[in-house]
C-alpha cells in the first residue's frame, strides 16, 4: 500500500491486493483515486490486454474474503504456521508462500521429487519463471496444517538438502 500526492495536489491512497497471496485465488485488484484510475486505464498494458475472471472464480474469491473477515482465527492460524515454518527453515519474510532457494533447475527438481516421495507437495520453480540458476522450492503453508506437519516438512527439507550435499 502506498500513499502520496498526485499532480493535482490532492492526497490519494492506493492499495494493491494480489488474490493468489491473499486467498489462493486468481488475479488481483487496485483501489485508487480517480487520477490514478485514469492513468491505469489508459497506460497499463496488462489492464488493456486482460479479461475478467470467470464468475465461479469470483464467487469463490468472495467466499474466501468473507471467511477471512468473519473468522479471524483462521488467519491467525495461518500466520502462526507461516512464522513457525519460516523460523525452522531460516527463510525470512512474510506471507504463506515461502520461497526456498535451491539454485540450479536440476537440483530444485531433484529436491522437489524427493519431498514428493516423502508425501509433500513442494513444486520446483525454475527458469523461465525465475532467472537461470535461481530455482526455488515453492512452499505454501495453510491454516489447516498442524505443528506436526510443519515440523515434518522442515525436517524433510533439511534431510533432503543434506543428503544431496547442499549447503544452506
Amino acid at each position: 500500500m502506498t500513499t502520496g500526492e498526485d499532480t493535482h495536489g490532492c492526497d490519494y491512497f492506493t492499495s494493491l491486493f494480489l488474490l493468489p497471496q491473499l486467498c489462493n485465488s486468481i488475479g488481483g485488484f487496485v483501489c485508487y483515486a480517480e487520477p490514478v484510475a485514469a492513468l491505469l486505464r489508459n497506460q497499463s498494458r496488462s489492464y488493456v490486454y486482460s479479461t475478467s475472471n470467470a464468475a465461479s472464480i469470483m464467487a469463490a474469491t468472495g467466499e474466501a474474503l468473507r471467511v477471512i473477515d468473519d473468522e479471524p482465527v483462521i488467519g491467525d492460524a495461518l500466520r502462526c504456521n507461516e512464522q513457525r515454518l519460516r523460523e525452522k527453515i531460516g527463510v525470512p519474510g512474510n506471507g504463506p508462500i515461502i520461497p526456498v532457494h535451491i539454485g540450479s533447475e536440476k537440483h530444485a527438481t531433484i529436491v522437489s521429487d524427493k519431498l514428493r516421495q516423502r508425501g509433500f507437495h513442494v513444486p520446483a520453480i525454475r527458469y523461465p519463471t525465475v532467472r537461470r540458476n535461481e530455482a526455488i522450492l515453492r512452499v505454501t503453508v495453510m491454516a489447516t496444517h498442524t505443528k506436526e506437519h510443519i515440523d515434518r516438512l522442515s525436517v524433510a527439507i533439511q534431510e533432503v538438502k543434506d543428503s544431496l550435499g547442499f549447503a544452506d
